[in-house]
């Protein structure tokens, strides 16, 4: 909540004449606009409320994934007074290695660059904050983040087999038992899944290939709580591949690392460069 005195204070600084310059420039279509000497808590609401103004997605750009979740909870918190931005601000972090290394970047990252980016295809995101290595990076088209999202209802029509299939090839792990999330496993018709950013595992219970029930429930005594009306199996990477059971690697190859896009340049809408 913020108090109607701070608010007045801050739709006195929104109205100040350099950002109406910049936002005209902006929806007028201008490619680079210029905006020096403000300090990080100024670059957060500026970010939100240029967002909120020009209606539509916009990037706020930083150096490294360090200075993008420093800013985020800034952004956040001036996206509470602009109505339609709340909620739509997310962080697509870079990766910490390159595709060439040994090592595989690391799961978290995997999954928030995932999450993130079915968000944005949705339409559930309107800024993203990321360091500029991620927004350099070549991108699929929308559709690919959407398919890789796995979304069940009661009474839905879902093979048994190609759901079991599909969350492997999305990252998922199968364990005897769910109790973290990335995780899930099979009991005849009964299949539990842990996605990211859900407060608890579901149960999904199908018969033959109709969706029966849809149940949350507790992942330390493995009792349901509740039953959903639909749930929203997010991806824990943003490519799918093979099962590991699937993988035949070839005799005498070596592992060459992960297997990503090449990077190819965007171009920005909102540039997060410190104020000299």
């Amino acid at each position: 909540m913020i108090l109607p005195a701070v608010r007045e204070r801050l739709d006195r600084l929104l109205r100040h004449p350099s950002l109406d310059g910049v936002l005209g420039e902006l929806r007028a279509g201008a490619g680079l606009v210029g905006l020096s000497g403000l300090q990080d808590a100024a670059k957060a609401l500026c970010a939100a409320y240029f967002t909120h103004e020009l209606r539509r997605p916009a990037f706020f750009l930083t150096e490294s994934n360090r200075r993008a979740e420093d800013l985020a909870e800034s952004v956040r918190f001036f996206a509470q007074i602009f109505p339609g931005v709340t909620g739509g601000v997310a962080v697509l972090p870079a990766f910490d290695n390159l595709p060439w290394d040994s090592q595989a970047p690391h799961a978290d990252i995997l999954e928030r660059r995932a999450a993130t980016l079915y968000r944005l295809a949705n339409g559930e995101v309107s800024l993203v904050i990321a360091p500029m290595a991620a927004a350099l990076w070549r991108y699929q088209d929308p559709y690919v983040y959407l398919t890789l999202s796995q979304i069940l209802a009661k009474d839905s029509e879902v093979s048994h087999d190609a759901l079991i299939k599909h969350l492997g090839s999305i990252g998922y792990a199968r364990t005897e038992m769910v109790d973290l999330p990335g995780q899930f496993a099979v009991r005849g018709g009964i299949i539990d899944v842990f996605s990211p950013e859900a407060l608890r595992p579901v149960r999904i219970e199908l018969l033959g290939d109709t969706v029966e029930s849809v149940r949350e429930f507790d992942p330390r005594t493995q009792r349901s709580v509740a039953p959903v009306n639909k749930t929203t199996i997010l991806p824990l990477t943003e490519w799918s591949v093979p099962a590991p059971a699937a993988r035949k690697p070839k005799s005498g190859s070596r592992d060459a690392g992960w297997a990503a896009p090449r990077k190819q340049a965007a171009a920005p809408s909102l540039n997060s460069r410190k104020a000299p």
